[in-house]
């Protein structure tokens, strides 16, 4: 496919992309009032849509996106002292419909002029959010806003894909580079200006950490699955963030039991369809062939394969379908070894705050930027996999 402008959608392709008036435009202050504003109408619009609200992922980006919310992230950046980089390019994942707004709304904060590529294989989500997009950049009050941000959708994998994506790297001021390694390298091999900031998200995994104790009582044991199932149900736990793999502090008979619970909840994932039963059947066959397994309970929606000590190895047999790669430990500090580079969050259930800051304190432990409470992993936040997006995608004047 040709290069498509999908917002905002009055911007029109007379023009070449080297010949986008958006490259002459000088950046936006950081912290705009008139940004903050922006998101707010996009806020509205979207709970006003009763399409959209029917979108868990919609609603919450709604809240994240009201002003209280936008002011609350840059209170902690000192007035007139970030200027905007320029020109951002991001390229964004198929996996997960929302997930390019959020970067995108990180960079337009600091003041950017972006140029999104979205990919043309999501589905509804995605479409919900370029209508809402293009509504408010049709707002004449947001004029000089539409004028710096495009979302455009190519084929990147042709000549003339190729050719697009070579343009944009020379033109860009920070690329944002979503995808798997493979997908991230191949970008990095395009030419760009000698500081072009590159922020890279890359393959990564997830994993929780519950606590045996502290689901023993029918209540809390419903509690918790409860906001597993909110962190597993969306995306197909294809979002780095959706846990795929879980720590259990307690016995193997302890677990089991926990596990059950999912059967007795009232949810809408219970009518699993038979692909995803068969998905989850592969799943374990895989993992049986590859090494020992004490357990596989099938609970409700879920499927959990109990390992006899989970290596990261075994998440080329996990293709989603809420299925958890378990392992039952006596101690968190059992689980040290376990966690490489690429785990991102670590959510927790009846473990102690003050016990999670000693244990990410080892300094054996090389993973883990996000340690979140049970039922918050998916939540989005400009602190992500690592990086303070906010700042990276500014400058920060000093004056002495």
């Amino acid at each position: 496919m040709t290069l498509k402008i999908v917002a905002p959608s009055h911007a029109g392709t007379e023009n070449t992309l080297n010949e986008w008036a958006l490259w002459q435009l000088s950046p936006m202050a950081f912290a705009c009032d008139g940004v903050i504003a922006f998101l707010q109408e996009m806020s509205t619009r979207i709970m006003r849509s009763h399409t959209c609200r029917e979108h868990s992922e919609l609603v919450a980006l709604a809240f994240w996106l009201r002003e209280a919310s936008t002011r609350q992230m840059l209170g902690e950046y000192p007035a007139n002292t970030f200027k905007a980089l320029g020109t951002v390019v991001h390229f964004t994942p198929a996996n997960v419909d929302t997930m390019f707004i959020y970067s995108w709304v990180c960079s337009l904060l600091a003041g950017n002029k972006n140029v999104v590529r979205v990919s043309s294989r999501s589905g509804d989500v995605q479409a919900e959010i370029l209508a809402v997009l293009n509504e408010v950049f049709a707002k004449p009050d947001y004029r000089d806003i539409a004028g710096r941000n495009v979302f455009i959708q190519y084929q990147h994998d042709v000549t003339e894909g190729t050719d697009y994506t070579a343009s944009l790297c020379q033109q860009a001021d920070a690329r944002i580079l979503w995808g798997g390694d493979d997908s991230v390298n191949a970008i990095r091999q395009f030419p760009c200006k000698p500081r072009c900031r590159d922020i890279s998200f890359a393959d990564r995994y997830s994993a929780s950490l519950i606590d045996a104790g502290a689901v023993s009582q029918e209540y809390t044991a419903q509690q918790a699955m409860r906001l597993l199932l909110k962190d597993i149900a969306p995306y197909e736990q294809q979002a780095c963030s959706s846990p795929r793999v879980l720590f259990w502090l307690g016995s193997a008979e302890s677990l089991s039991q926990f596990l059950t619970v999912a059967r007795t909840l009232p949810l809408a994932q219970d009518d699993v369809s038979v692909t995803t039963k068969n998905e989850q059947l592969i799943t374990v066959q895989s993992v049986q062939l590859t090494t020992n397994v004490n357990q596989v309970i099938n609970a409700g929606p879920l499927c959990a394969i109990e390992c006899e000590a989970f290596d990261e190895s075994l998440l080329v047999y996990h293709v989603g379908r809420q299925v958890l790669l378990c392992q039952c430990v006596d101690s968190i500090n059992k689980i040290a070894d376990e966690m490489s580079a690429r785990l991102q969050t670590l959510s927790y259930f009846g473990v102690p705050k003050e016990a999670l800051v000693k244990f990410i304190g080892q300094p054996s432990i090389t993973g883990i930027d996000r340690v979140v409470p049970l039922g918050r992993a998916l939540e989005f936040a400009p602190q992500w996999d690592g990086y303070e997006l906010i700042s990276q995608l500014a400058r920060r004047v000093v004056i002495e």
